[in-house]
């Protein structure tokens, strides 16, 4: 399952990297793509990892938040 998040604090290619590599390490996430210019990242995972562990293993400076769809619920890809 893939889910779109908002993140703020991503400026450059450079905290784009660390963003990834961040998240990558989070268990049973299994991709990781972020888009600087949208100011969001997709993450694929194997199971369910709540938004809390994943801004959890990111540096304060990030800010991670489900991006939502039409009917206000978080947006996921399958």
């Amino acid at each position: 399952m893939t889910y779109t998040y908002n993140l703020k604090g991503m400026s450059c290619g450079g905290c784009k990297s660390s963003v990834e590599k961040y998240l990558r390490q989070v268990e049973n996430v299994t991709n990781v793509v972020a888009d600087v210019q949208k100011a969001e990242v997709e993450v694929t995972m194997s199971s369910h990892v709540d938004t809390e562990t994943l801004q959890k293993s990111l540096p304060e400076k990030y800010i991670l938040t489900p991006k939502m769809d039409s009917q206000n619920n978080a947006r996921r890809q399958n």
